[in-house]
């Protein structure tokens, strides 16, 4: 019975891989950012009704996490940073729009600064998506402890999950 079950899952998986479907297995207590482009979709594991919003920044619930790593895929080249805890801070151009993610002095809290004027609601509340669906990341820059770890201006698809924990 158990070589079944076995044999079942590995063809699901398999069959999932094949059709383009992504599975995501995330650290229990990881409460990550993703930003990706295709439009420039955001999703928090937090609702974003529940993030504290002054101006155009909304601030983590959860302000006693840090970042301990990054991961930084354009096309399909995957980097992973690690980030350790230290102050960090992702910045994004999509158009004429910025986008900022970091911490805090001491690396905890997690905030994301924005226009979110020019965001409309995603799929369910913890999407949110770019009202100009024509524009492009022309421009990534990720900072530790304010020295800069990567610079790049991407061709491709971006993903880039901010873990939280």
């Amino acid at each position: 019975m158990k070589k079944s079950r076995i044999a079942t899952l590995a063809a699901l998986v398999g069959l999932s891989l094949l059709g383009g479907v992504v599975v995501t297995v995330q650290a229990q207590g990881d409460s990550p950012i993703t930003i990706s482009n295709g439009s420039l979709h955001l999703e928090s594991a937090v609702a974003w009704s529940q993030f504290k919003t002054q101006g155009n920044t909304k601030s983590h619930p959860q302000g006693d996490r840090s970042v301990p790593k990054i991961e930084l895929t354009v096309g399909t080249n995957t980097q992973t940073f690690d980030i350790g805890g230290q102050r960090c801070q992702v910045t994004v151009k999509y158009g004429s729009t910025s986008l900022s993610v970091g911490t805090g002095t001491n690396g905890k809290g997690l905030s994301v600064s924005t226009d979110f004027t020019s965001f409309r609601p995603g799929a369910d509340e913890n999407h949110l998506e770019h009202a100009d669906a024509t524009k492009t990341i022309s421009s990534i820059v990720v900072t530790k402890a304010g020295k800069r770890i990567y610079r790049g201006r991407p061709t491709g698809a971006v993903k880039i999950v901010i873990h939280y924990q």
